[in-house]
Formats: C-alpha cells, sequence, structure tokens
C-alpha cells in the first residue's frame, strides 16, 4: 500500500512538471509573438518616414537638391525614431548626396544590392539588404531603402536608413527572462545582430548552430521547442517567429532549470515528508490521488455542462482538504524548527518545508478566488484613485498600439467595494478590450455618478433601484454580434480561437460585481468596439474600515479549558498539543455529538473550538448555536478553510464571528483564542442570520 501511495505522489508530481512545462511553452509563444510584433512595429515607423521623405524629395528636387534642403528634415526625422542608426539620401548614380552622418556624403553605394534592386524595380516597395557592421563603432545595422522618384515619374535615387536592432535594448529588458534567459535576433545567413544579455555569440559573427536555428530552417514562420542551445550545453525552453522585412529571426529562450526550480522545491518536500514522516506521506498521497482524480473529473464535468458551480465545489473541497493537511505541516514544523534550533543543517530544511507549507497556502487562497467563495472586504473606496492606479498597471500589459484615455468625474461618490477585486475586474475587461484591437485602437476608462430608476430596474435582471457609481471601459475594436451579446457572462463562452482564452475572465467580472450588489452591462456595435458599464452601490462616506484592534495582554493561556472540535484525527492531535503547550486545559472530539455529550455531562469549558465543517449532519455553526442554549456564556472560536454558507453569506463573514482561517501558525491560534476568550458577548457569539447552512 505504501508502495502505491508513493507511486502516486510520484505521478502527481510528474504530471504538475509537464503541466509547468507547457504553460511556460505558452508563456514564451505569446511572448516571442509580441517581440517580433514589437520589431515589425519598429519596421513600419521607418517604413512611413521614407514614404514621407521620398515625398520630401519630389518638393526640393530629387536627390540632388542643395543639402540644406535634406539635411533638416534628415535629422529630425533621425531623432524621432527609435531604433535608427542612420539615413541616408543616394542619387540615381548611386551616390550619397545628403545623410545624418556626414562623413557617408559622397561615397558611392552603386555597387550595393540595395540600389540595384530598387534602381531595377520600379514597383518595389520597403527593400532590405544585407545586415552589415558599422565601421565607427561596430554596431550592427540592417539598410532598409525606398525609390526616389522625380516628378515625371523617373528613377532619381534611394532613401536609405539603418534599422539598429540594439536600440530596441529597453523595450526587450522589459521582458521577464528570469535567471539565463535571452533574447536572440539573427540574420537567416548566420549573422548575430543583437543579444539580450549579451553572450559568447560575437555581434556581427555567426552564432553557434543551435536548435533554434535548425528548427527554423525546416519550420521557418514560428515554433516551440525544447533542448540546449549549444553543443552539452544546459536545456532551454525556446519559441522563434520570422518576419520578411527585414529577413530577421527573433527567438527568446528561458532556463529550464530556471523554470523548474518550484517544482523541484516541491520534489524536496515530498522527499523529505518520505524521509522522516512516513504515514503523514501516506496520508498526503491518497490526498494528492484523491483530488487529483477529481479534479480530471471536474474538468470533464465542466467541459460538457459550462457551470461555474462545478468550479466552486471543487475548488472549495480542495482547499478544504489542502488547508488541514497544511495545518498540521505548518504546527508540526514549528514544533520540529523548535527543536533544531541548535542544529542549522536540519533547521534550514525545516525553514524551506515552511516556506513552502506558506506557498502552499497562498496556492488554496487563489482557488477559492477563483471560484468567487473567499469573502469579499468592501469598503468605502475612491473609485478615481483606483482606475488611475490601474491606468500605470494597464499601460505596459496593452502594449504601445493600445491609446488608453480617462474621463474622471471629479464630484464621484465613494463605492462601496472591495478595492483590489475591482482592481483585477479591470484588468480582466481591459485585456479582453486589447483582444478586440489586434491592430490598435483606443481603451477608454470612464466614471461617473448614476441614478437607476425603478423603469430601469424593472427591464433588467436582479437591479436594485438607487444610487449608483458607474464606471465604463469601452474599447474601438471589432464589436460584438447581437446574436452572441447575452452570452459573453456564460462561463466557458469565448469567440477567441483554441488555446487563446478560456471564457472565465468577463463570467469572473460578471460573478464579482453580483457579489458586489452592484450591475453590469454591455453595449457593443459590429465595427465601431463595444463599452461595459459596471454599476456599484454608493457608500455612505469616504471613510475607510477600521481593522479589528488585536488582543492585549499575554497570549498564554492560564488554564482555561477549551472544547475542541475537529473531525481530521492529525488536525485534532496536532492543534490539541498546540493549544496545550500554550497553557489551556483541552477536551478534543471529532464531531457534534461527542461534543453535545461533555457539554451535557457538567464538565467547565470557558470555549468552543470548532471547525465549520463536520460531519453527522452538523456544522459548526449549528453546534455553536446549540451550545449556546445550554451555556449562554460560552465564547465561541470558528475554524475552517473553506466555510461558504455556515458563517459567510452574501460573500461576507457574518457579524459576530470569530473566524481562523486555516492553515494558521501556533501565534495566530493563541492570538485568536484569547481575543475570543476576553471578547464581550456581542463580539465572540453568533449572530442572529437568515438563510440556510
Amino acid at each position: 500500500m505504501f508502495g502505491v501511495l508513493l507511486v502516486s505522489s510520484v505521478a502527481a508530481l510528474w504530471f504538475r512538471h509537464d503541466r509547468a512545462i507547457a504553460f511556460v511553452q505558452r508563456r514564451i509563444d505569446n511572448q516571442a509573438l509580441i517581440l517580433s510584433e514589437h520589431f515589425r512595429s519598429s519596421v513600419d515607423a521607418i517604413d512611413a518616414t521614407l514614404k514621407q521623405l521620398a515625398l520630401h524629395g519630389q518638393r526640393v528636387g530629387g536627390a540632388k537638391a542643395p543639402p540644406e534642403a535634406w539635411t533638416p528634415v534628415l535629422e529630425a526625422a533621425y531623432s524621432g525614431l527609435p531604433g535608427l542608426g542612420s539615413l541616408t539620401v543616394t542619387d540615381d548614380a548611386g551616390t550619397i548626396t545628403a545623410a545624418t552622418i556626414p562623413l557617408l556624403v559622397g561615397r558611392s553605394r552603386a555597387d550595393f544590392f540595395l540600389f540595384r534592386h530598387l534602381a531595377s524595380n520600379p514597383q518595389s516597395g520597403l527593400a532590405a539588404d544585407e545586415p552589415f557592421r558599422a565601421v565607427r563603432d561596430g554596431r550592427m545595422l540592417i539598410p532598409l531603402g525606398r525609390r526616389l522618384v522625380s516628378t515625371d515619374g523617373k528613377f532619381d535615387g534611394v532613401i536609405v536608413a539603418t534599422l539598429e536592432p540594439a536600440r530596441l535594448r529597453g523595450f526587450y529588458r522589459s521582458i521577464d527572462l528570469g535567471p539565463d534567459g535571452l533574447i536572440m535576433v539573427r540574420h537567416p545567413n548566420g549573422l548575430v545582430l543583437f543579444q539580450e544579455p549579451s553572450r559568447s555569440d560575437p555581434i556581427g559573427q555567426p552564432a553557434v548552430d543551435n536548435p533554434v536555428f535548425r528548427a527554423q530552417r525546416a519550420k521557418p514562420d514560428s515554433g516551440v521547442l525544447r533542448g540546449p542551445l549549444e553543443p552539452g550545453g544546459r536545456s532551454y525552453l525556446s519559441a522563434y517567429r520570422t518576419l520578411t522585412a527585414p529577413p530577421v529571426i527573433i527567438a527568446i529562450a528561458l532556463s529550464e532549470s530556471a523554470v523548474l526550480t518550484p517544482w523541484r522545491g516541491e520534489v524536496v518536500i515530498v522527499g523529505f515528508i518520505t524521509a522522516g514522516m512516513g504515514l503523514a506521506l501516506l496520508f498526503a498521497a491518497f490526498v494528492i490521488a484523491r483530488e487529483i482524480r477529481a479534479r480530471i473529473a471536474a474538468e470533464q464535468l465542466l467541459q460538457q455542462s459550462q457551470k461555474m458551480e462545478a468550479v466552486g465545489q471543487l475548488t472549495g473541497g480542495v482547499a478544504h482538504d489542502f488547508n488541514n493537511i497544511l495545518t498540521v505541516i505548518t504546527g508540526t514544523i514549528e514544533l520540529l524548527e523548535e527543536g533544531v534550533a541548535d542544529r542549522p543543517q536540519l533547521a534550514a530544511i525545516a525553514r524551506m518545508i515552511d516556506e513552502a507549507a506558506a506557498r502552499g497556502a497562498q496556492l488554496t487562497n487563489r482557488l477559492l478566488a477563483f471560484a468567487r467563495k473567499q469573502p469579499l472586504q468592501p469598503y468605502p473606496t475612491d473609485i478615481n484613485s483606483l482606475v488611475l492606479e490601474a491606468d500605470k498597471l494597464l499601460r505596459p500589459a496593452l502594449g504601445e498600439m493600445v491609446e488608453i484615455v480617462t474621463k474622471l468625474d471629479n464630484r464621484l461618490a465613494p463605492a462601496l467595494v472591495d478595492a483590489s477585486q475591482l482592481t483585477n475586474a479591470l484588468l480582466n475587461l481591459a485585456i479582453n478590450a486589447r483582444d478586440a484591437m489586434s491592430d490598435g485602437g483606443k481603451l477608454t476608462l470612464e466614471t461617473g455618478n448614476v441614478e437607476l430608476d425603478e423603469d430601469y430596474a424593472r427591464s433588467q435582471s436582479e437591479v436594485t433601484p438607487g444610487p449608483y457609481v458607474m464606471i465604463a471601459v469601452s474599447d474601438t475594436g471589432t464589436g460584438i454580434p447581437p446574436e452572441l451579446i447575452d452570452h459573453v457572462f456564460e462561463p466557458f463562452f469565448t469567440t477567441k480561437g483554441v488555446g487563446r482564452g478560456t471564457g472565465l475572465g468577463l463570467s469572473m467580472v460578471y460573478g464579482f460585481v453580483k457579489q458586489s450588489n452592484g450591475h453590469i452591462r454591455v453595449y457593443s456595435e459590429v465595427g465601431n468596439g463595444t463599452t461595459i458599464r459596471i454599476y456599484l452601490p454608493r457608500a455612505a462616506a469616504a471613510a475607510g474600515v477600521r481593522a479589528p484592534p488585536s488582543p492585549a495582554g499575554t497570549i498564554k493561556g492560564d488554564g482555561e479549558r477549551i472544547l475542541v472540535v475537529e473531525d481530521d484525527a492529525l488536525v485534532r492531535s496536532q492543534v490539541s498539543a498546540q493549544l496545550e503547550s500554550l497553557g489551556y486545559a483541552i477536551h478534543a472530539v471529532p464531531d457534534a455529538v461527542e461534543a453535545f455529550a461533555a457539554l451535557e455531562s457538567g464538565a467547565v469549558f470557558d470555549l468552543l473550538f470548532t471547525d465549520v465543517i463536520l460531519p453527522r449532519g452538523m456544522n459548526g455553526r449549528q453546534l455553536a448555536d446549540e451550545a449556546l442554549m445550554l451555556r449562554p456564556s460560552l465564547k465561541v472560536l470558528y475554524t475552517s478553510g473553506y466555510s461558504e454558507n455556515a458563517v459567510v453569506h452574501h460573500g461576507r463573514l457574518d457579524p459576530g464571528v470569530l473566524l481562523l482561517a486555516k492553515p494558521y501558525r501556533k501565534e495566530d491560534l493563541a492570538r485568536m483564542v484569547r481575543r475570543a476568550l476576553d471578547a464581550d458577548a456581542a463580539e465572540s457569539q453568533p449572530a442572529a442570520r437568515t438563510g440556510t447552512s
């Protein structure tokens, strides 16, 4: 049995390994596309400038016009174009007559391919020549040129710009490459044009042949691959894109070792638990295997039914079980850290496990956030300030082709909303808008005070008349066909191609707005763009929410008796040991039935510390309600890794409820127990509520 569970753990780890590789490959393929589009946009800007300079040539008399007719215009164009090396004007005989580098004037370019090609091809547009190294400083330059034509249609020379890939370095450095990652720009003939950061291949020399460029010869346009970049070297995950005008190959490569660092951390954790905590491994392996099967089954169900509720149930169950495991690991490792404090090597391993457990806790929180099962924390929020902060995040995410415009109401009232979740919603809407504007466009963020009257409320679903704060996100994209408008908020509905969208972005925004007692509406016209308006309830005042005060005095116990109700045996044992070490007297039971038996026995208890989710038909909230009827002075503290509908309603923690979220550390446990024991009745006892649990 142990061997089977061990194999299951290894299989799960390998499954996560493959998913990590696949995720990064998709990411770098997108990054390669972004890099190539940025390079292409630089070339397009140069081409547009060359066209304008060609028209200028017709106005001033052609390539042989006096230098004063050309030089100011060339210098102005040069200063306005990032990535440009130089600009030159060559007459119909191939002699340079004007240039941003004066030393070039008078030199002949009659034998250059670019000149001969443009002179002999009247219909030629933008043309490119072989890259070359600048004589003065060794930079690699790519010549790009257009024909100059006289007013009577005759060939009059060429206007040439040199593209300098190294001047695009600033944009390349904004790409997160991690340790040992790199970006390569290379000509199909093998010359290295640019590399960031610099590596062993010298600029302007043929690079060492590697799998990226061998793959490019077999599949010219694009590709994703895995392997070393040089014989005997370390393995990389690489992606490339090929441009034709000018002909360049742009590739990005990330170190496979760096990509798999988080996964190796998981392997270390599993190995340590295997060596020192065999029974814990059996339990954890069983849960991991069960949850993998549950996830696969849930994914198949979601593909058929497209119901977001299935995701909520799955993630909630996963979070509950994993939070129980993490509670045991966190509490146990704290005891282990104390025991090995004088042994540095073991103490370092213990800290590593502790950090991994903290990362696991972050993962479960993300699962609950994805399923919209985390309690919201709404408070009066300045929406204008939030939109301006979101604007800073959006500009690098949307790229230079999207113009962002803000239209903010200076008299805007505060809204009652969870600010962090609203920021995520705006990011989702902006990314959708960007995808609808493939050729660039304008994104407008607008705010205003709005009154929704009864007539409007009757015409909509789940809308309450009254004052709202409105946020509008508008784009100039392709728009949404009328027959699809009613489906845009459905989970997993998307008009994007396979692999380009999950169909969850707008449904998450919809659920958040509804959970915030708000309203959302879509307006769209094919060919003109889309506007999505969010209406949030106004807040009574702009004051922020005050955090609850920390309990005063010591966090140690003084022999108070605590009734612990926890169905998981490992968690029950671990929390009992922690509470006893804090100075409390503990009586621990697995369910509500045994808890009632203890209460009816006449034993004195100062605090009921209960898990929210319990077996045998009664949850922790119901247990507390019944216990308070027997012992009105009993204090109550809840704990749970997932507590929907029991102590959380409408996405918010019930008034008067004290909840210690799993997993927790010993100091968190001590602080909350002391707070519960010292609280007055209004804070510690459950408040009356409606609805089911």
